[in-house]
């Protein structure tokens, strides 16, 4: 079921992000057209190239006739870059426009200045071409330069904007094909539609007008003679053009066709090899029918499922093994249930160090304790009164009364917990007031549910509490026989290589579980334990059973055991030897033996116990004021507990143990410290990562159904984007930041959000908190690896983009890495439940600040604010490095595309790749920092500030 509702939820992920893919989509378009008038009008392109060319003073119109009545012209400033000292995208474009100065045509390319005017501006302009009244002619004209006086078309490999009389030659990329060749034509039949080639009976192929060239000869120019000719002049390329699909240009004057087994995209100056799985026929614009990427995923499938097969057989053969070796016999029939309630563990563990320092009994005494609970108003609600009680080792004491009595408020007051109130009295612990938190390496507490690792076998279970919290110099072979003892003592050694189970996957019983959860506790040789409610939701037999064995125990090691206990029948009753009865407000009505119990009731406050009723229940209805006295009054509360203090107060009271033994249990106490010398940092963390790597082994697949979804993702988005243009690149990166998002932090929901209960356990038994989660932080970086590289696969392979898969896959695996740490903050913020729709929020809220829509530049305007919205977007720093990537893969003949784009969304090009990653590391970084802050303060929150 569990795993069906993660599917479900999942699946409502990838249904919005298809929604969200669309509308996306769509909406750049708008962009598109928006580039395309930037590219139209210039105005953009001024703004762009600000930060680059430097403009000399001047008129702020360049056409403005100067004060002679001469055009004046002001010329950029452009300094004169390295090709390996570039440091922006305009100035390579600008170096290799200035090449052409190496070339044969050298002597008519343009000069730095026309360069600079054909990029900072969409109308360039020579001064030779400017006559005041008149519009450019000649030379001047789109597709023709001046050749020594002669205008001529320009050559291949070459280009002649409009008003420019000079040659750029084609950037990479680029494809600047032959000027067309003259062609005859019948001057009495209309040719194209183009009257004018009819005129002169020639026209340049098929749709261009040859232009008329007057040659003067120098005669002419000194008045002797004129003697001139007309020459039919036929343009070359007014633009540089990128090479077409299916076709690559080793320069631009030479195309050809794509072969066979290679794909070719514009601009391309060589073909590029099609991948495995993959076919490119002739004249390929890509790779068709590529199914790399599922081929390495069956790969990769089978290496982890191979991998979880073998873990599996060799623990089948490890218990397989400790079942042949074992000479436990399982329970049998009602014969059986008798044997197993009268079994006990035939002998103890003594070693060195726990006659030496571990071993000394613990006497617990509440010494006139209240607790008062704040309210919102009022005054405070007083929830335990004056409560004196003593609990002394070897015995196991049942606390008991009706709701709202106090009875947990005890537990949480033993346990320091009680933080949420105001606690005034004396805890003493063998006759010394102590801090309750000296204890927490030696004090047991086992929680009215069964807080454990449901993915571990009992005997794991055992082991990683035994490893954690029993003594550094404890020797492996000590350690497991205390596993080995405690499994026996409490019955489970038959069931001890059996998974623990849960809803989704069937493991032990309930009772079974329970003692487990008891287990946990007393594997740790504790020296107080406290069981809050330990036969809730057990029948009567396995309620009697747990009670009994924990007798037993408390018996022969000394220990002193608290019980809240809620209706025990009759004999779990008798079982008990102390009782602590609390009556409403918090009171003590009765502290003493189990046996005196009902004489008590029955001879001080004249109740007399109705026939045949269950002792429990009998005490329980007096002290609830349900039973009428003999004569026919009903006890109030505060009536029963006067009338104890009364009782006690009035006989002779003796110490359980005698004033001899009292000095002794003192001065071992003075002498010896409460704290446990518990393995260090470096032990626990390695302890921890080895558990947290099983519980990933043993959660296959939840994690195989994760990668599943994340293919799903990738499929979709490279499926539906194959071959994306730098128009709808922005987009794409988008939609991509929010599969990662959405896939990374919902599956790191999981690596603390459904364990807070076991980590406030652990961390309440004085475990090391910051090596949990240091260790479960690292367990989980193989999955967050696999994560990665199968998304890359998949994605890279649909989506093809002309970036470096490496480049790709290092922003897709940091934006991993920063989100997996988002999802620890969410699931430390929010409930398990709220969790995921706050997953949702911050996925799509980070990519509408992302700078796609609304710009970088929009939201900066909102000064403080706006910029640092989007430095707390992932999103921003997913998408810049990508789209950098990207864009800086495309030949340089885009260049005006490239530049739009990048000013459109306010990116910087050449330098941002590294700094995004590593700002994106460091948001990573940085959310698990606040996880882990969040996760100290979550248990260090409620602790008692006595």
């Amino acid at each position: 079921m569990g795993v069906l509702l993660a599917c479900g939820s999942r699946v409502t992920f990838i249904c919005a992000f298809l929604f969200l893919q669309n509308s996306m989509l769509t909406s750049s378009e708008d962009v598109n057209e928006n580039e395309a008038i930037y590219q139209s009008t210039g105005e953009e392109d001024d703004v762009a190239y600000q930060n680059i060319f430097q403009h000399q003073d001047g008129p702020e119109n360049p056409l403005e006739p100067a004060n002679d009545g001469g055009p004046t012209l002001s010329v950029p400033n452009i300094p004169t870059h390295k090709k390996k000292e570039n440091t922006s995208y305009l100035g390579r474009v600008y170096t290799e426009y200035m090449t052409c100065v190496n070339t044969s045509m050298k002597e008519y390319c343009c000069d730095a200045s026309n360069v600079k005017q054909y990029m900072t501006t969409t109308e360039p302009y020579d001064l030779s071409c400017i006559v005041p009244g008149l519009s450019p002619r000649g030379a001047c004209l789109a597709g023709l330069y001046n050749r020594s006086g002669v205008t001529a078309g320009a050559p291949p490999g070459y280009f002649s904007p409009a008003r420019l009389s000079c040659l750029l030659k084609c950037l990479d990329g680029a494809h600047c094909e032959e000027k067309d060749v003259l062609k005859q034509v019948n001057k009495s039949l209309p040719w194209s539609g183009l009257p004018e080639c009819s005129l002169l009976g020639y026209c340049c192929g098929t749709s261009k007008i040859p232009f008329v060239s007057h040659i003067v000869s120098p005669l002419d120019v000194h008045g002797n003679e004129t003697n001139s000719s007309s020459v039919l002049v036929c343009p070359g390329m007014a633009d540089e053009v990128p090479c077409p699909d299916g076709h690559f240009c080793v320069n631009a004057s030479y195309i050809e066709t794509c072969p066979s087994g290679y794909f070719c995209r514009a601009g391309s100056t060589q073909p590029k090899r099609c991948p495995m799985e993959s076919w490119c026929p002739r004249g390929s614009e890509t790779d068709i029918t590529n199914f790399t990427g599922v081929t390495l995923l069956i790969v990769f499938a089978f290496v982890v499922l191979t991998g979880v097969q073998i873990y599996e057989y060799r623990r089948r053969l490890e218990i397989k093994r400790r079942k042949q070796g074992s000479i436990y016999e399982d329970e049998m029939g009602v014969e059986g249930q008798r044997l197993l309630l009268e079994s006990l563990p035939k002998a103890r563990i003594t070693t060195a160090h726990e006659s030496s320092s571990e071993l000394y009994e613990l006497e617990v005494e509440m010494k006139d304790i209240s607790l008062d609970v704040p309210q919102k108003s009022g005054a405070p609600l007083r929830v335990l009164s004056h409560v004196s009680a003593t609990f002394c080792p070897g015995e196991i004491t049942a606390v008991m009364g009706p709701s709202g009595a106090g009875k947990t408020s005890i537990v949480s007051v033993l346990m320091g917990q009680a933080g949420y109130g105001n606690v005034s009295g004396d805890i003493r612990f063998n006759g010394l007031v102590r801090p309750v938190h000296d204890f927490k390496t030696i004090t047991g507490y086992v929680s009215q549910d069964d807080v454990m690792h449901t993915r571990l076998t009992v005997r794991e279970a055992l082991v990683y509490q035994a490893q954690l919290r029993l003594p550094q110099t404890w020797t492996c072979k000590e350690t497991k026989a205390r596993v080995d003892q405690t499994l026996e003592a409490l019955a489970i050694r038959d069931i001890a290589d059996s998974i623990i189970g849960d809803g989704e996957r069937r493991g032990i019983s309930g009772g079974q579980r329970k003692r487990v959860n008891i287990g946990m506790e007393l594997v740790t040789r504790p020296r107080l334990l406290v069981l809050d409610e330990p036969t809730s939701g057990l029948d009567a037999f396995a309620s009697l059973q747990i009670v009994q064995l924990l007798r037993k125990i408390a018996s022969q090691d000394s220990l002193t055991v608290i019980a809240v206990i809620h209706q025990p029948r009759f004999e779990v009753f008798r079982s008990f030897d102390k009782l602590l009865l609390l009556t409403r407000g918090g009171l003590v009505a009765y502290n003493g033996s189990i046996a005196d119990t009902e004489s008590y009731f029955v001879n001080e406050l004249g109740v007399p116990k109705p026939y045949n009723c269950n002792p429990a229940d009998y005490i329980i209805d007096v002290v609830s004021g349900a039973l009428p006295s003999t004569e026919g009054e009903l006890h109030a509360p505060a009536y029963i507990a006067g009338a104890w203090q009364s009782h006690r107060d009035g006989r002779a009271f003796v110490e359980e143990a005698g004033p001899a033994k009292m000095h002794e249990m003192q001065l071992e106490l003075k002498t010896k410290s409460p704290k446990r010398n518990i393995p260090s940092f470096v032990r626990q963390f390695f302890i921890f990562l080895c558990r947290e790597m099983v519980l990933h082994v043993r959660s296959i697949r939840v994690i195989l159904l994760d990668i599943f979804l994340i293919v799903l993702g990738a499929a979709f988005l490279g499926g539906s984007n194959a071959n994306f243009s730098i128009h709808h690149a922005m987009s794409v990166y988008v939609l991509n930041s929010i599969v990662v998002g959405l896939t990374t932090m919902t599956a790191s929901l999981r690596v603390f959000g459904q364990y807070h209960p076991i980590y406030r356990r652990e961390a309440g038994a004085g475990i090391n908190r910051v090596a949990y989660f240091l260790a479960a932080n690292l367990s989980h970086f193989p999955i967050l690896f696999c994560y990665s590289v199968v998304y890359m696969v998949v994605l890279y392979s649909l989506l093809t983009p002309r970036s470096h898969y490496i480049d790709v896959w290092i922003v897709i695996a940091a934006g991993m890495f920063a989100t997996s740490g988002l999802g620890y903050l969410v699931s430390n913020l929010f409930s398990h439940r709220s969790a995921q729709m706050a997953v949702v929020v911050m996925a799509l809220t980070s990519a509408m600040l992302s700078g796609q829509s609304p710009t970088l530049a929009e939201i900066h305007q909102l000064k403080v604010v706006g910029p640092t919205m989007t430095s707390m977007s992932y999103a921003r720093w997913m998408c810049q490095p990508l789209f950098e990537k990207e864009v800086d893969s495309y030949p340089t003949v885009f260049w005006r595309t490239i530049v739009g784009s990048t000013n459109y969304y306010n990116f910087t090009m050449g330098s941002r790749y590294t700094f995004c990653v590593f700002i994106l590391c460091i948001f990573g970084l940085a959310t698990r920092l606040l996880s882990m802050i969040l996760m100290l303060a979550a248990t260090s929150k409620g602790r008692t500030k006595k």
